[in-house]
């Protein structure tokens, strides 16, 4: 059997099932995947090539520099496209098509206002996902408000900077998180500011990480990747490249539309025209899970 290391970046959620489809695609072609451990140095991840001595690398880490990997054949992914050498490969995610489908959502719903909310390292994805945004709507005549706050803030004081200025927002809003995690903080804030979702506030994150979208306290509308399209793409290029029908002078870049919007209670808004269905909604998300009755929110 080959070997194939996969270089994880820092993520508390690591998507397992992503992984199980590239073991099962790459055992296919003979390989096995070693998944080293996250957020290595540069002089660890050598390490463990001269160890295993691989036959292929899938990177998902930005520290690790391209040098590391020039005598191997390397799938990079979720990578600035813009700081890649001209050989390298990549698999990630098309930005503008995220940003144009939160977009749709929330225009859809007619609000008075629209921003985004990024991460506080304001990486290369949350960059094109607030550029995209903004794109989306001024094409659609919206402006967009954005909020940013310094990388040096705690979570105490990025958490009050955000209520103050969700409140100052005009109601109601549609916010574009940058990713899940970042939505929650939104809806925390709303929280913490008196601001009802989706009464006042719409809220649209990414990712689609079930632990955090259902167990917000309003769960929030997510987009979702297909994770077993992107494995196939990486598993593919990767029998390319180590049967040398990958070369090049120029990056070989291949960017994946996101899967599809699964819509959540932050998105679901009725006009004050049905306000006896959503006083039932409202009665069924709150106690749905509770012994809640079909003649009880009749």
């Amino acid at each position: 059997m080959k070997t194939v290391l996969k270089f994880p970046r820092n993520d508390p959620f690591q998507q397992l099932k992503y992984n199980e489809y590239l073991v099962k695609l790459l055992r296919e072609t003979g390989q096995d995947l070693i998944m080293v451990e996250e957020n290595l140095t540069a002089r660890q991840a050598r390490e463990l090539i001269e160890f295993w001595k691989p036959d292929g690398c899938i990177v998902n880490n930005d520290n690790l520099p391209f040098g590391l990997f020039d005598a191997i054949p390397t799938v990079f992914t979720h990578r600035d496209s813009k700081t890649l050498p001209g050989s390298a490969t990549l698999v990630s995610y098309d930005e503008n098509a995220i940003a144009a489908m939160a977009a749709r959502e929330l225009l859809s719903l007619n609000l008075a206002s629209y921003a985004f909310v990024g991460d506080q390292l304001d990486e290369f994805w949350c960059v094109e996902r607030r550029r995209g945004f903004r794109a989306a709507l001024k094409l659609n005549g919206k402006n967009c408000a954005t909020f940013r706050s310094a990388p040096g803030d705690s979570a105490a004081k990025f958490q009050s900077s955000l209520a103050d200025w969700l409140r100052a927002l005009r109601k109601p809003a549609g916010i574009f998180a940058a990713n899940d995690s970042v939505a929650v903080l939104v809806a925390n804030a709303c929280g913490a500011a008196g601001i009802a979702i989706p009464g006042d506030v719409s809220i649209v994150g990414v990712d689609n990480i079930p632990q955090l979208c259902e167990n917000a306290h309003v769960s929030l509308s997510s987009i979702e990747f297909d994770l077993r399209e992107h494995a196939r793409a990486v598993a593919r290029l990767l029998k390319q490249m180590q049967s040398r029908k990958r070369r090049g002078a120029t990056p070989l870049i291949t960017l994946l539309k996101p899967l599809r919007l699964v819509r959540r209670n932050s998105t679901f808004r009725f006009s004050h025209s049905d306000a006896k269905v959503s006083a039932a909604l409202d009665l069924i998300r709150q106690q749905s899970c509770s012994g809640l009755k079909a003649r009880d929110v009749f």
